[in-house]
């Protein structure tokens, strides 16, 4: 797997480069077998995998056979592409790979030369057309319009999930400009279907809709309601549209998340596709993404979740607010340098008064004395440490602390963070 995740690297142009030359030039050179699949695609900026993630595994659960591919890997590559809800095997992805690669060979003698997105972007394509897969979910990378993803033609649904602020250098600095771009995915005569969105994010998708003549419905947000008294089971508790859920997602944006994704099913029967309420039940129980309002412990409470832009701290901050109430809670962050950190700081000072910066191991990575530096503006206490030692600290300790920002070091923290937890029960037991 080594080997072949190397060749990847080796045979990619460097850099984001947005833009469907290069992409179209592959699926070209691979046969354009992308035309032959179903697609729900999906974009927005933050709730993407975790929607994803609901849909994919309602569809298992309808005996449909299902491929999903998503960005980025927070703990294997192998997490990218999944067939049934289920990581590919080395197997299944080395064979995709070789013939997409052998793809990318033709195209560099040409002196055209894709991305590492774009080549895993036809590597999905190839490893779902040879396993045969009814309905393909798949999460836009960056933006929408000039994604690696938006080759795609005619998808059975076009998905927005909530559209916030990020990448503004490639998006644009104003939400309209970056919901414009998200709304590239949405196609003429289409089924679109989006969650509750700020005022100009919603005034774009409603403007963009229209013109391509394209079914458009918003999730209702007064049809669902959580039971806040029930997390200690490691379950959410919720009602949308007078049906009961439970959902081992934590976090009161997950209710909308799966929300979402139950009307995306639904809107599935009309093509028929056979998807019971015993189906959605069942699929929105046993969907999980890691680091996404993860309770890694429970007591003394330890959260892992990957907020990592000003709508994600919101969603963080509230559902900590909800389910913990006025616990005392000991924040860890850590960000890469292009995102709005003093925003993100600004907003989670309003649920803990300490926070520890960290420094992700990522070329990208903001440093943690900038980090500090920023949130003593905000916070009474700030701190300076890296992964290894707070992962021990947190193990050995009896406060409840939650960790978030860049998915990029939440893998580490928690191998570190399990290492020494064993020890410490090893100890105690």
């Amino acid at each position: 797997m080594k080997k072949i995740l190397d060749e990847i690297k080796q045979k990619a142009k460097s850099g984001i480069h947005p833009g469907l030359e290069s992409i179209n030039a592959l699926c070209c050179e691979l046969g354009n077998i992308q035309d032959t699949l179903k697609f729900i695609h999906v974009a927005g900026t933050n709730g993407k995998g975790s929607v994803c993630a609901f849909i994919e595994n309602i569809l298992t659960c309808s005996k449909i056979k299902t491929g999903c591919y998503t960005s980025p890997c927070v703990f294997e590559k192998n997490e990218q592409f999944r067939i049934n809800a289920e990581n590919c095997n080395d197997e299944t992805f080395i064979k995709a790979a070789r013939i997409t690669l052998d793809a990318v060979d033709v195209l560099n003698s040409k002196g055209i030369f894709p991305s590492e997105f774009e080549i895993e972007t036809a590597i999905a394509f190839q490893m779902f057309y040879l396993e045969k897969c009814e309905i393909c979910i798949i999460e836009c990378g960056m933006g929408g319009l000039s994604d690696a993803t938006n080759i795609i033609k005619n998808p059975l649904v076009s998905v927005l999930t909530p559209i916030s602020y990020d990448h503004s250098k490639f998006l644009g600095e104003s939400l309209t400009e970056i919901a414009l771009n998200k709304c590239g995915i949405i196609k003429e005569n289409s089924i679109v279907l989006s969650a509750h969105q700020n005022p100009d994010a919603s005034a774009v998708i409603d403007s963009v809709s229209n013109k391509m003549n394209a079914n458009l419905k918003y999730i209702d947000n007064s049809k669902i309601l959580i039971d806040s008294t029930k997390y200690n089971d490691m379950l959410m508790h919720f009602c949308y549209n007078n049906n009961e859920y439970e959902s081992k997602m934590i976090g009161q944006h997950q209710m909308f998340n799966a929300s979402l994704a139950i009307e995306v099913c639904q809107s599935l029967i009309a093509f028929g596709y056979n998807i019971s309420t015993n189906n959605l039940k069942c699929g929105v129980r046993n969907a999980f993404n890691a680091g996404r309002f993860e309770i890694i412990r429970r007591e003394p409470l330890v959260i892992c979740d990957g907020a990592h832009n000003r709508h994600g701290a919101i969603a963080l901050r509230d559902s900590l607010k909800f389910f913990f109430g006025d616990k005392k809670i000991t924040l860890v962050m850590g960000v890469f340098k292009d995102k709005d950190y003093d925003g993100i700081l600004k907003i989670m000072s309003k649920r803990s008064d300490t926070l520890i910066a960290i420094e992700p191991d990522n070329s990208r990575a903001l440093s943690a004395n900038t980090l500090k530096n920023a949130a003593s503006k905000y916070f009474k206490k700030t701190f300076v440490t890296n992964v290894e030692d707070i992962a021990q600290n947190i193990a050995n300790s009896n406060e409840s602390f939650c960790i978030f920002g860049s998915l990029s070091y939440l893998k580490d923290f928690k191998d570190s963070f399990y290492k020494y937890n064993k020890i410490k029960e090893c100890k105690n037991g």
